[in-house]
């Protein structure tokens, strides 16, 4: 063994013990060994090793009172492919300015002891200490590859004399206990826990013993396991035994069969309403068949035979007579497309679900509609005359393009009393007027289009008929739009080029003009009726641009709660010539006389349910009407129309419902709008 003596601090090693002294952390990292000489080097002033041969792991670290340090490691020839005499140690340490620095050095000189290589007979695994001086360092650290640890001699023993063994949790095997350590002094006590039922054939002593209690708990039926039971399992099967005690098989039969009074009573009691029953049926059964022989079955529900009514006792739609108007019962979307089959139902936007044709949708319209009924037409070309003829009710008709364009022919609206609107919809006919309505109550055309040259026919042809045209184009007619027989046309921001006449009013029709018409050779004709835009009135203006004219829709849904003055919204504003609509409120510019006009459509269906429509100028309740509910009011509508006199500016109206019950304000603008204009 190399005899080194004492390990001699380095210059670098005096500066890092300083620092440590001053609070520093003191961290070993590793230890190296070699062969070189000393040849007059001084110690303090070495860096390295002379001749460094193998960097060794830290694998010990202890502190030795009062100011030295004791770091281990273990020198191994397993991995060595040369021999090398062991004359040369050195600790490093890490210094947190400097970097890695040799701390501490030896040299064993002559008395060096040579490390054979490894892979030969001799196998060296050498574990050495190197003591090192610390000072009153308070923080002292190694770097210490845990795998390498060996225990000392004197900890081995310590730890195997020891009167208790701390060992990790399943280290000490059952094979390592000596024979009859588990007593039950070692085992501790147990407390036994009867509520907790068996799980499975696998647990823990106390577990397993809790889970015994709680059979024998169950097996006595007693509230713990612990309480004595009312007889023995060895009583209990004498007596069970017992033929003396018990009934025999035999003798339970025979008292079995003995009726009670109860029993007999019932059986009477049966007997009667069977009697009474097949007196009933036998009754029913001959009075049937003298029904059937006065009056055949084959005469019963067809045609020219006896109407039969069903469970509600109504006639069924099948035996009423073709000459009784249907009505709708709801809201109803209809879908037609190119690729749709007229033998669909048309209420699904598919191939498989949509009608072909806009023909078959209109003819599935009952003659009363009472709801909104709406045809969403796809894009393409639709080769056919589109005729609305005889709906009435307080619904609407809607018809629009679902997106793209739509072609059609021509449109005729017939002796409707129910609004009818068409949107964004192209007429391409040149040989019939593009669009006819005929004694009908109100139609709004929106965005709709007839260019096709046809110089005897018209774009729009209104004959005692209420008609509103907006955005929409007519171009190459004989006349644009024509207001004849007492019609009244609504022209607003509509255009066209090549008609013979732009407008045309004869026999009493009137066509009131807003914004842009249609042009032609002679831009407005008159017969026996009026085009105007305005006429000098008392409000001391020609033009109706200057007065009040304002036209409000819902196109949301409102809910109104019971027993609570709501205010109306009409979200989207149509028109507002003055700007007095604003926040749902009409507010006067001037004093003057105005004409209101609010329409609602409401649904409600509580029984003595009431619903007020108000008029409210300047917080006052100022005019009402009131619908009363005797079945559903799905589908109906309230109007409330009044001249209100405003006399002076910044005076307004509101609008407000009030009812007994809830329900819901419907948001399809036709049905929902107000409208203020200014009155002469």
């Amino acid at each position: 063994m190399a005899a080194f003596g004492g390990m001699t601090l380095t210059n670098k090693g005096l500066v890092l013990q300083g620092k440590a002294q001053a609070g520093t952390p003191l961290n070993y990292t590793r230890i190296a060994v070699g062969d070189g000489s000393l040849s007059g080097q001084s110690i303090p002033a070495l860096n390295s090793l002379i001749s460094p041969k193998k960097s060794l792991p830290v694998t010990r670290l202890q502190i030795q009172p009062p100011n030295k340090a004791v770091i281990g490691t273990v020198l191994r020839n397993a991995e060595m492919t040369s021999g090398f005499y062991f004359r040369e140690v050195g600790v490093f340490a890490q210094d947190p300015d400097a970097g890695e620095i040799l701390y501490a050095y030896a040299n064993a000189g002559t008395s060096a002891e040579y490390i054979v290589p490894g892979g030969g007979s001799d196998v060296i695994e050498k574990a050495f200490n190197c003591i090192v001086a610390v000072g009153t360092a308070a923080n002292v650290t190694a770097v210490i590859d845990e795998s390498l640890v060996f225990a000392r001699e004197s900890e081995f023993t310590t730890h195997r004399t020891a009167a208790e063994l701390d060992h990790p949790d399943g280290s000490v095997t059952a094979a390592k206990l000596a024979p009859a350590a588990a007593t039950d002094a070692a085992i501790g006590s147990r407390t036994v826990s009867d509520s907790t039922a068996p799980t499975g054939d696998t647990g823990t002593l106390t577990g397993i013993v809790g889970w015994l209690a709680n059979m024998v708990k169950a097996i006595t039926g007693k509230t713990s396991w612990r309480t004595p039971p009312a007889t023995t399992l060895e009583a209990a099967s004498g007596h069970m035994k017992d033929t003396t005690v018990h009934l025999t098989p035999a003798e339970r039969a025979s008292w079995n069969a003995k009726e009670t009074t109860t029993g007999a009573q019932a059986k009477a009691d049966a007997a009667q309403a069977a009697a009474i029953a097949a007196a009933a049926a036998d009754a029913a059964a001959k009075a049937n068949a003298a029904a059937a022989a006065s009056i055949p079955a084959s005469q019963k529900g067809v045609a020219n035979g006896l109407a039969t009514l069903d469970a509600t006792t109504r006639l069924p739609a099948g035996q009423l007579p073709a000459s009784v108007p249907q009505q709708t019962t709801a809201d109803v979307t209809y879908y037609v497309r190119t690729d749709g089959n007229d033998g669909n139902n048309g209420l699904a936007n598919t191939a498989a679900g949509a009608f072909r044709t806009i023909g078959k949708a209109i003819s599935v319209i009952p003659a009363i509609v009472n709801h909104n009924l709406t045809i969403v037409v796809a894009a393409g070309t639709y080769n056919e005359d589109i005729v609305v003829l005889g709906k009435t009710g307080a619904g609407a008709i809607n018809l629009y393009a679902g997106g793209g364009t739509v072609n059609v022919l021509s449109l005729s609206v017939v002796r409707c009393g129910v609004i009818v609107a068409v949107n964004t919809i192209v007429m391409t006919t040149a040989s019939k007027d593009a669009i006819s309505v005929y004694q009908s109550v109100a139609l709004n055309l929106t965005s709709v289009s007839a260019t096709a040259s046809a110089s005897s026919y018209a774009g729009v042809n209104a004959d005692t008929s209420n008609v509103y045209i907006y955005s929409s184009t007519f171009s190459n007619k004989s006349r644009g739009i024509f207001a004849s027989f007492n019609s009244k046309v609504i022209s607003i921001n509509n255009s066209g080029t090549g008609n013979s006449q732009g407008l045309f009013a004869d026999g009493g029709g009137q066509v009131t003009k807003y914004g842009t018409q249609p042009g032609g050779i002679v831009v407005e004709a008159i017969g026996n009726g009026i085009i105007t835009s305005g006429v000098l009135n008392p409000w001391g203006d020609s033009n109706v641009l200057q007065r009040t004219f304002i036209n409000a829709s819902k196109n949301t849904a409102q809910s109104i709660s019971a027993n609570t003055k709501t205010k109306l919204t009409f979200e989207v504003e149509n028109y507002d010539t003055l700007n007095e609509w604003n926040n749902n409120r009409f507010t006067a510019n001037k004093e003057g006389k105005f004409h209101i006009d609010v329409h609602i459509g409401v649904t409600a269906s509580v029984v003595g349910q009431f619903v007020d429509l108000i008029l409210v100028a300047n917080g006052l309740d100022s005019a009402t009407t009131r619908i009363f509910c005797n079945s559903s009011l799905t589908g109906a509508s309230l109007t409330l129309s009044d001249t209100l006199y405003i006399s002076s500016s910044g005076q307004y109206v509101e609008f407000y419902v009030y009812s007994n019950a809830a329900f819901s304000v419907e948001q399809f603008g036709d049905r929902n709008r107000v409208k203020i204009t200014a009155s002469a």
